[in-house]
């Protein structure tokens, strides 16, 4: 029997316990392990408190904003932009900076539904939001941290269910710029006008639209029509996972800190006790150092890169990563199996980890400890790639540290 202090692996605070008096089934421990974040019944506060603005897009007592971005233009160091349940299409930016003291905090007070929200300042905190679904627009992730964002907190957020639809009956037709699926589902899954979306086959079984990123001109639920720009190449029925992504392809991550070669990027940041499930593109992007990234799930990730990675002295600790069988309809690349365009992101075959650099920034010494990682069809880990964006090699890219984490059913090595 080893006598652990919990202080020694645990610096938060104990908000609820329960102490089981039998053995569990494994389906009582999954639904206790399941159990999501963002959503927890809003509890009473008052909105006329000087440091508390509250957001409802229904009309009461606790509207004094119908939108976050309204509270977000006028909220300063110490204020608290709570919002109530409800459903808002916003992708929220922020305006002003918090202190070390006094962060500017964006706090969901039940079930909130966004879209993403973009950190361009210092010391803000996100809290509690159930994101998702987000379409056009020109962040590449539901949360983007701007090289501006330091010591940001984002934490208990839901991040969840990208925009895709996979069919084995697409038709692509040249004459009129559209592609049709006979079974529909376009609208529920959540594409709309302007958006980019990418065109993905099997690299064992490519179709001739493969690797094409295309812009939604309109869309009903069972044709999108391009814009007058795009081009198709006739063909169908043929199978295709078509999906809403960026300039890059990799589609919409959950978490991207942005990183520019005159402006660095972010650093400082700590994302915690996040659930990341269902996304189309990475789960989260880091650059610059000293971010920690802790006791956060990853789920149904499909293939996608679970972290990329940069800059210096981030730890990610306590993360259980797990569940994420490639797309279906996508196996492993076979021997000699090369696209004519040679290799991409429609493999679907991309590694759990992966650092990258670039000629003026490192990416040394850093951690992954006490992680948890099962049954994920991705190989184990990449070294030394490009940073977005970037043409040469990174100035140095090594001593990443693992330790003391646990991996099972992964496909890679």
């Amino acid at each position: 029997i080893k006598c652990v202090n919990i202080q020694d692996t645990f610096a938060g605070k104990i908000d609820e316990m329960k102490v089981y008096g039998k053995p569990l089934s494994a389906s009582e421990i999954k639904t206790i392990y399941d159990a999501t974040v963002g959503d927890l019944p809003p509890v009473s506060v008052n909105c006329s408190a000087t440091n508390i603005r509250c957001v409802d897009d229904t009309a009461g007592a606790t509207q004094e904003y119908v939108t976050i971005q309204a509270c977000a233009n006028v909220a300063v160091a110490g204020d608290t932009c709570l919002v109530y349940p409800g459903n808002y299409p916003e992708f929220i930016q922020t305006v002003n900076s918090g202190t070390a003291s006094n962060k500017i905090t964006f706090k969901a007070n039940g079930l909130a539904i966004i879209e993403g929200i973009r950190i361009k300042n210092q010391h803000i905190t996100i809290e509690g939001f159930d994101m998702t679904k987000y379409g056009s627009g020109l962040s590449p992730a539901h949360v983007s941290v701007e090289p501006t964002g330091s010591f940001c907190t984002v934490k208990n957020n839901k991040i969840r269910d990208g925009i895709y639809l996979s069919s084995r009956n697409y038709y692509f037709d040249a004459a009129t710029k559209t592609i049709r699926n006979p079974a529909g589902g376009f609208l529920a899954a959540g594409f709309e006008a302007g958006a980019q979306i990418y065109l993905a086959s099997d690299i064992n079984n490519w179709i001739k639209n493969h690797d094409k990123v295309k812009t939604i001109k309109s869309v009903t639920d069972t044709v999108i029509t391009l814009v007058d720009t795009d081009t198709l190449i006739t063909e169908g029925p043929v199978f295709s996972l078509i999906y809403v992504t960026r300039i890059d392809k990799s589609g919409v991550k959950g978490i991207d800190f942005n990183l520019t070669s005159s402006a660095g990027s972010a650093n400082n940041c700590v994302i915690s006790g996040n659930l990341f499930s269902n996304i189309v593109g990475a789960a989260v992007n880091i650059s610059g150092s000293n971010h920690l990234f802790e006791r956060n799930i990853i789920e149904r990730m499909s293939g996608w890169w679970i972290f990329t990675f940069g800059g210096d002295n981030n730890v990610f600790r306590y993360n259980h990563i797990r569940n994420s069988p490639r797309y279906e309809g996508f196996g492993a690349p076979g021997d000699g199996a090369v696209h004519s365009d040679g290799p991409g992101s429609w493999d679907f075959y991309s590694s759990i980890f992966r650092s990258f650099g670039s000629p003026s920034i490192s990416s040394v010494n850093n951690v992954f400890e006490y992680n948890i990682v099962e049954n994920v069809d991705n190989q184990f880990m990449t070294i030394g790639a490009y940073a977005p964006g970037l043409s040469t090699a990174p100035k140095t890219s090594s001593k990443t540290i693992f330790r003391n984490n646990v991996f099972s059913g992964i496909e890679g090595q």
